[in-house]
């Protein structure tokens, strides 16, 4: 297959920022829990399991909207370095409150704040990085031309 790797990208990039905020969620209830001495291990689990469930719809709408037709762009005008993507991924990340805006009350969001947006710009940036790892950093992708005439790496 042509775009394996591309695939393989944009398939797999956005699980690790919702298992990112999902761990950081849990690790967070726990050790709440663990400060009120009112803790059931079993409700934080499941919390952290709750959060990475909601969190993927959200980065996997924002990949597909807005990462594949900025994939494109990158690739036409031959952009494949790292801090390229990671810039791109951060902008990208913006994008994900205004998703949030169209599923979720418009009160909510606005009372998230500086966190959401933290939280949107670094799920970019790791959605971009794993996706920069998985598709492009590889000597295989199909558009990475240079790779694919004498076998380099690009970095």
């Amino acid at each position: 297959m042509k775009y394996q790797k591309e695939i393989k990208g944009f398939l797999l990039a956005p699980i690790f920022p919702s298992l990112v905020f999902s761990l950081i969620a849990t690790g967070m209830g726990l050790y709440s829990g663990l400060k009120k001495e009112e803790i059931e291990t079993s409700t934080y689990l499941f919390g952290g399991l709750i959060w990475f469930i909601s969190a993927l719809p959200v980065s996997y709408v924002v990949t597909f909207a807005f990462g594949i037709p900025g994939y494109i762009v990158y690739v036409k005008k031959g952009i494949n370095s790292l801090k390229a993507y990671l810039l791109g991924g951060s902008v990208l990340g913006l994008l994900a409150p205004i998703v949030l805006l169209i599923i979720i009350e418009f009160k909510t969001i606005i009372e998230m704040g500086f966190w959401l947006l933290f939280a949107s710009v670094v799920s970019g940036i790791i959605t971009s990085y794993m996706f920069w790892l998985i598709a492009v950093k590889s000597p295989n992708n199909a558009f990475n031309t240079v790779a694919n005439k004498d076998s380099r790496p690009l970095t």
